[in-house]
């Protein structure tokens, strides 16, 4: 939990760096090498990974966004001064 609410801390902060090493880790940690790049192994590493979301924010998978449909999207809850995160993977 300390390690994902690290990473939502930088996420906010936009500090990409500290992001891409919590990711990496995450994703070190819950993928094989035969899933590496798989985007369901990918979907549940950032799901892993911002754990810590669940109380400040609702997360919602395929959400429409226009023209397409945002992969995983993280909304403040009511009242909170917290950004909105969407994430896309590819």
């Amino acid at each position: 939990m300390r390690e994902s609410s690290q990473l939502l801390d930088a996420i906010v902060a936009m500090d990409e760096a500290t992001v891409a090493e919590g990711f990496a880790r995450a994703h070190e940690r819950e993928t094989t090498p035969l899933f590496y790049n798989n985007e369901q192994a990918l979907r549940a590493v950032v799901k892993s990974a911002l754990v810590a979301a669940v109380d400040d924010y609702a997360r919602i998978e395929e959400l429409s966004s226009g023209k397409g449909f945002a992969d995983i999207a993280y909304l403040p809850a009511r009242g909170s001064l917290q950004p909105a995160i969407v994430v896309e993977l590819k």
